[in-house]
């Protein structure tokens, strides 16, 4: 087998998406014969040279994608990608559905609605290296063959907040942990970065926040939400 059949075999078995050191350490524990001094050399320039996000891209087979930008040493399976969640609109699934009897439908009236919708590359990439998983209960919700997740932004954007719009103001979290942020019933410590709750008797008050070491949050704005959104002490 090649060596990039190999890689993409490893990314399969690693959910898709990995970081090098996590594919190394795959490879070295699954491969049996002996692996040549510059092999992690050779896996490297096996993804770069199969990958159109990378300066060395020279194969018609474009298998691997950057999940967060280059250099960053995190790369995906890029059919994978294509397969990733988008937004969906419930409302649209139930238009058809029939109750009653099971032969009537409700009756509709033409409503207009506007909806802000922000899941950008930047959430999308955050959301792909925690597998969806909520930071705060590390559970993620499952679809029809997809996961689901929110981004929350820490300190609000817009308004009097005018919060900033990167991977330092944004948690990653299910949609009941979602709410709970937004109407101020649950923050993270900004130095122990553990969950703090407006119950005292809340399951997971104390519990250390899942944090992946490519993800970087800013403190600063997690001080903020305790300071202007959070409503406990």
């Amino acid at each position: 087998m090649a060596l990039v059949d190999r890689i993409v075999q490893a990314f399969e078995a690693l959910g898709g998406r990995a970081t090098y050191s996590e594919l190394y350490d795959y490879l070295e524990k699954n491969t049996n014969a002996p692996l040549p001094r510059t092999w992690k050399d050779n896996v490297r320039g096996r993804i770069e040279e199969h990958s159109s996000d990378s300066n060395a891209f020279n194969h018609r087979r474009d298998l691997f994608y950057s999940v967060l930008g280059k250099g960053s040493g995190v790369w995906g399976l890029r059919n994978r990608l294509q397969k990733s969640p988008v937004a969906i609109d419930i409302e649209e699934q139930v238009n058809d559905l029939k109750i009653g009897d099971g032969n009537a439908k409700p009756a509709k009236i033409e409503t207009e609605t506007t909806r802000i919708i922000r899941d950008t590359i930047m959430t999308k990439q955050l959301k792909l290296i925690y597998q969806y998983k909520c930071q705060i209960c590390n559970k993620a919700i499952l679809l029809y063959k997809s996961q689901y997740a929110e981004a929350h932004h820490l300190r609000p954007l817009g308004g009097v907040h005018r919060g900033p719009d990167d991977a330092g103001n944004i948690l990653i979290v299910c949609p009941n942990h979602h709410v709970e942020f937004d109407y101020g019933a649950i923050a993270v410590h900004p130095v122990e970065m553990t969950v703090i709750h407006i119950d005292s008797n809340y399951s997971l008050t104390g519990k250390p926040v899942l944090f992946h070491p490519l993800h970087k949050i800013n403190e600063l704005n997690l001080a903020y939400h305790i300071d202007n959104v959070f409503q406990g002490n």
